[in-house]
């Protein structure tokens, strides 16, 4: 699913450590998530008991709890960057620090291949 497809306007996007996915909240109360190798997916819907609002307001409010880099992320690194660094004996973390694929940053951040949870 593309940006465009949606129904809703996305006012959030973040990097989700544990679902290992890039997460787009949307104002029409769904959330879509996108993993690597993959394409944006419906993985939830707000509560109809939830006015959007407050949906909205929770959602921005619970990102400040993730650190600072999964909200930093836009997009997900190319299948053939992936690959590259599945091959190689270095790695990117998010942060941009390079290292080995099981690796982490000076910063704690974890590699791509890690985050991913591709080794």
């Amino acid at each position: 699913m593309t940006q465009s497809q949606s129904a809703g306007e996305e006012f959030l996007r973040l990097f989700h450590p544990e679902a290992r996915a890039l997460v787009s909240y949307r104002d029409d109360g769904t959330v879509h998530a996108m993993g690597p190798f993959g394409r944006w997916r419906h993985i939830g819907t707000r509560k109809a008991s939830i006015p959007l609002s407050d949906w909205i307001e929770r959602k921005r409010a619970a990102a400040q709890d993730f650190p600072a880099w999964c909200r930093e992320i836009t997009e997900l690194p190319s299948q053939q960057q992936l690959n590259e660094w599945s091959n190689d004996s270095v790695c990117e973390t998010p942060t941009g620090h390079v290292v080995e694929p099981d690796g982490t940053g000076p910063d704690g951040v974890p590699s791509w291949l890690r985050c991913l949870g591709l080794i």
